[in-house]
């Protein structure tokens, strides 16, 4: 999980995230509360495989397009 899920997906606030002197179970549970630990897991994964099929053979999300200046090699 990333910083990513964090702003595009997570509707907590940056003052609910536990300070470095939170222990392991209180940042375990910040994290899955904020990007949903069991999309990670193979079940959570299963219940995606619909919505990446279509997302990848049928609307094009997540293709990128590598013609693109910006995946050049010498950039």
């Amino acid at each position: 999980m990333d910083s990513f899920v964090f702003w595009q997906w997570g509707t907590t606030s940056c003052d609910s995230i536990p300070d470095s002197t939170a222990g392991p179970e209180a940042l375990l549970s910040h994290l899955d509360n904020v990007a949903n630990i069991d999309r990670v897991s193979r079940e959570g994964i299963a219940r995606l495989h619909p919505f990446f099929y279509r997302a990848m053979h049928e609307i094009g999300m997540y293709a990128y397009d590598l013609s693109d200046p910006f995946f050049r090699e010498e950039l």
